[in-house]
């Protein structure tokens, strides 16, 4: 995708890509909302006493921020965001990113989401799908 809209752009895809990063960066969460239904499930499963984390492919102080402004503090318990350019779903890294907060996947309940790539991921971690 990067390398398509470089060629338009007539730069380096590299070059492209910092421009996308910064202005991401910088307005990443305009036009960003909460799923009414989402919100629901969060927190009907919070209500008993059911630990909520987070998987995302944004960087993961972008990730805490999102969270903490569409959440607040108390309704996400674990955000797992990528660490370096390369992103976590669906991936293998997403285990051992889990694995780092003590977690088996196992031993949890599903995986929400609303996309091919949130599919893929609970069929990597091998627990439920539920799509939102």
């Amino acid at each position: 995708m990067f390398e398509d809209l470089a060629a338009l752009a007539d730069i380096t895809t590299e070059g492209f890509r910092r421009i996308y990063d910064d202005c991401y960066a910088h307005d990443y969460i305009n036009g960003s909302s909460i799923i009414k239904r989402q919100y629901d499930i969060l927190k009907a499963s919070k209500a008993k006493g059911i630990g909520i984390i987070v998987i995302t492919n944004k960087k993961q102080e972008i990730a805490e921020e999102v969270c903490l402004k569409m959440f607040g503090e108390k309704m996400i318990d674990i955000v797992i965001g990528r660490k370096d350019a390369q992103p976590i779903k669906p991936k293998p890294i997403i285990t051992e990113r889990i694995g780092e907060f003590g977690i088996d996947p196992k031993h949890c309940l599903g995986y929400y989401g609303d996309s091919i790539t949130d599919m893929q991921t609970a069929r990597l971690l091998k627990v439920k799908f539920y799509k939102c």
